[in-house]
């Protein structure tokens, strides 16, 4: 494991521990328009789509253009940063409904969809937006898991 990746976790860690974790509100969030430097732009933010709790970026420099999707009050929902040749992507609720009903959602499904286009990509150049990278050399997948973890064609 990359020496970075794993101080970065312990602090992060250590500082929600601190600070309780999460953010939460008594009125669910709603999503932001999506940037068009975002991977997701062109993809609808429904108005049913809310959280009420997330994880918190820690504040860095440069993390507006790891910010993919923010809550309508500017709150990083969506990070990403490019690891050699990999990418990190981190959605900050939870993968069920305790924190916000976005995996239950279309538009879950359609930025996954939009994740998945980018694997295997070179990083674009500086200046050149990712959405354009992504769109022009993304590959439907050959074969994909499904929610029980069974290999098969992707779904249409």
């Amino acid at each position: 494991m990359n020496r970075e990746i794993t101080l970065k976790t312990r602090r992060e860690f250590l500082r929600s521990t601190v600070l309780g974790g999460a953010l939460s509100w008594e009125t669910p969030k709603r999503l932001e328009p999506f940037d068009r430097s975002s991977p997701f732009f062109g993809l609808a933010a429904p108005d049913e789509v809310t959280i009420s709790r997330q994880v918190l970026a820690e504040p860095e420099p440069g993390l507006a253009d790891k910010t993919w999707a923010r809550l309508a009050d500017g709150t990083p929902l969506v990070t990403a940063d490019r690891r050699g040749k990999g990418l990190i992507v981190l959605f900050h609720v939870t993968a069920d409904t305790t924190w916000s009903n976005l995996p239950l959602s279309g538009l879950f499904v359609d930025m996954l969809r939009k994740i998945v286009a980018l694997a295997g990509q070179s990083p674009p150049d500086k200046g050149t937006s990712t959405t354009g990278a992504a769109t022009a050399a993304s590959l439907p997948p050959a074969r994909t898991l499904d929610g029980f973890g069974a290999l098969g064609p992707p779904p249409v």
